[in-house]
């Protein structure tokens, strides 16, 4: 291990102890130290794991490790400043942080969540991600981008509004059902984006359900690795008695199979410096940073393709920011690499673009932040949960963001819609109420009136 590496590393525990310092047991309800821990799962953890465990990564072929060391240096240095703005910003009002958090759940209508969220479940179980084929583009596109959203926010409200006894096992089963989905980091998304709601509104989860939750986690990404392993990524999208039943079998091969190198599967999985190291050496040969293009063609990218004909037939390049990138530095490999946010930030302009945006970030997030936790309004709430998800599913780069908080407008919509509907029945139910109990006064007074 180069010094270089250490002190990379020792930059990204520097991070997540100023952060860590700052919202003490509150962790889950702060995105921007969410973002932190994942930057470090992504970018510190796969070093520590290499040297444990050598030779298992085999994307390692693509770099050497001094030029690794290079970037876990500058990423270091990018999340430590990311960590001292965002630490910073939040401490000039710690007031409304910790003590006016939003103690009621926000008003959003259940039966509303329901009608949306389990049919959009329904089909994307059915279909399976990605699959367009069984309901469609239209039906399958929509049901695939709001039903993590829409179920997370069913499940909160229905533990909010229901004795706590029934949290724990509410918890569980939502992330039992998000497994047969078949990705990991959607079981992750959504304990985190749960658990986070939950302590936001004044109902965080005893400690004991957070370790029962982040062990059945673990569990579970280990059965949905297996079932990969045996039955490839096609049994995600196998009737759902096939499914589970090749979940089952797995398990239980997978116990006995040598063969079977779950660490390896996370490594490779996890492993988020890999292809940003490449990119940094590319800058040292000479070749210019990416700048706005691909940024730019997130907002094209992201216009329903109703209006935007022509979307689907543009080259990869201008969908994907990982592949435009590729193709800017000239990067010609097929390997499924993780490319973090900060990743694609680098990417743009350098070290000197990626420092600019890590101290920006920080101060919008902790802004972000402050807001969510002192307020119950449906745009907080959708927002915040939101923010979560990008941030737990920061692999995908800055294009997440863009495709989530599309959701989360259109979410905001239709909730706000509906909330605003009820009120207005509430409030005719509650005139109507007491204009027949005023008539049966009036008649009980011009009775009275006869018969005396």
């Amino acid at each position: 291990m180069s010094i270089t590496l250490i002190f990379g590393l020792l930059l990204q525990l520097a991070a997540l102890a100023i952060v860590l310092r700052q919202v003490r047991s509150r962790l889950l309800m702060f995105n921007g130290a969410i973002l932190i821990v994942m930057l470090c799962i992504f970018h510190g953890l796969p070093e520590i794991a290499n040297l444990l465990y050598p030779g298992i990564n085999h994307n390692l072929v693509l770099v050497d490790q001094e030029a690794v060391d290079r970037w876990v240096l500058i990423v270091g240095f990018a999340i430590l400043l990311f960590s001292v703005f965002y630490s910073r910003t939040l401490k000039r009002n710690r007031k409304s942080r910790f003590e006016s958090r939003a103690q009621t759940p926000p008003k959003v209508s259940l039966p509303a969540l329901f009608s949306m969220a389990i049919p959009a479940f329904i089909i994307v179980v059915i279909s399976g991600l990605g699959n367009y084929s069984t309901y469609g583009y239209w039906i399958t596109g929509l049901s695939q981008e709001l039903f993590p959203l829409l179920m997370v926010m069913f499940f909160n409200i229905s533990i909010m509004h229901l004795p706590r006894r029934w949290t724990l096992f509410l918890v569980v089963a939502e992330v039992l059902l998000f497994t047969i989905v078949g990705s990991r980091i959607y079981v992750l998304a959504v304990f985190v984006m749960t658990a986070g709601a939950l302590t936001r509104y004044g109902r965080p989860l005893k400690f004991r359900s957070l370790c029962i939750g982040f062990m059945l986690f673990a569990t579970l990404s280990v059965l949905i690795s297996s079932s990969r392993f045996y039955y490839g990524r096609e049994t995600y999208r196998a009737p759902i008695g096939v499914r589970i039943s090749n979940i089952a079998r797995s398990a239980s091969t997978a116990m006995g199979d040598s063969e079977f190198d779950i660490k390896g599967d996370f490594i490779y999985r996890f492993d988020g410096n890999i292809f940003p190291t490449i990119v940094n050496e590319k800058f040292r040969e000479g070749y210019s940073g990416v700048g706005l293009s691909s940024f730019a063609n997130n907002f094209f990218l992201y216009i329903p393709s109703y209006f935007y004909r022509s979307k689907l037939d543009t080259a990869l390049e201008y969908r994907d920011e990982r592949a435009y990138t590729q193709t800017h530095f000239g990067m010609w490999f097929n390997n499924d690499l993780a490319t973090t946010l900060f990743t694609v930030l680098f990417g743009y302009y350098g070290v000197a673009g990626l420092m600019l945006c890590a101290a920006g970030l920080g101060v919008v997030f902790a802004y972000l932040d402050r807001w969510m936790n002192s307020t119950n309004t449906i745009l907080s709430y959708v927002t915040g949960l939101g923010l979560t998800y990008c941030c737990i599913i920061t692999d995908q780069g800055v294009s997440v963001y863009f495709s989530t908080f599309r959701t989360v407008f259109v979410l905001f919509i239709v909730l706000s819609v509906v909330s605003r509907f009820r009120l207005r029945a509430g409030k005719f139910q509650k005139f109507h109420s007491s204009r027949v109990l005023a008539n049966a006064y009036s008649r009980r007074s011009i009775g009275d009136g006869i018969t005396g």
